[in-house]
């Protein structure tokens, strides 16, 4: 079954939205970030969580940084690998570098431990817009989808954004994935 041809503009349309709102409102970036991250830390999810996978941020995306030096938990963090995130630990901000891909906006840590999904136990994933059910707009490279559909089942994907970024609908094709819950703030 293939998707309608209008799926894919709608969602390139609210994609560009999206990043206008966020950039208009970059000035609450820090504020909304530290709430987020209170919401996160008293989440039953990040609570039973030994190995928790973050994402370093883009300038518009929550900076959930903060949470390493708060805690004994193992971090993890996207690596680009063709198509498909690798996860690689780091235990420090100082450990993430430009991505050595054409993208150099991303940040990965250059060495660390190879982390296999399998091992997560709380994924946090950014996005450009959520439903309050958990459906999600990435940035339409897929990566996050096909990571979602292959986490492992006592694995619990956490869905963080501003709140500016939380809509009604989002237009869904078949491959698209959702998180168990969407933390915002």
């Amino acid at each position: 079954m293939s998707a309608s041809p209008e799926l894919p503009s709608a969602k390139a349309a609210l994609r560009r939205l999206m990043r206008a709102q966020l950039q208009a409102a970059s000035e609450r970036r820090e504020e909304s970030s530290r709430a987020l991250l209170a919401q996160i830390q008293s989440h039953p999810a990040w609570a039973g969580a030994s190995t928790v996978a973050l994402f370093a941020p883009l300038p518009e995306e929550p900076d959930l940084l903060p949470l390493l030096a708060h805690s004994t938990k193992r971090f993890v963090f996207p690596c680009v690998h063709g198509s498909t995130l690798l996860w690689r630990e780091a235990s420090s901000p100082q450990a993430l570098h430009p991505a050595p891909h054409p993208n150099g906006r991303l940040k990965e840590p250059l060495d660390g431990e190879w982390v296999s999904l399998s091992a997560l136990d709380c994924l946090l994933v950014p996005g450009l817009a959520f439903t309050t059910c958990g459906r999600r707009l990435g940035r339409g490279g897929g990566f996050y989808d096909r990571t979602l559909a292959a986490l492992g089942p006592r694995a619990v994907a956490l869905g963080v954004c501003f709140s500016l970024q939380i809509v009604e609908t989002l237009p869904a094709e078949p491959h698209d994935q959702t998180v168990h819950c969407v933390l915002h703030a």
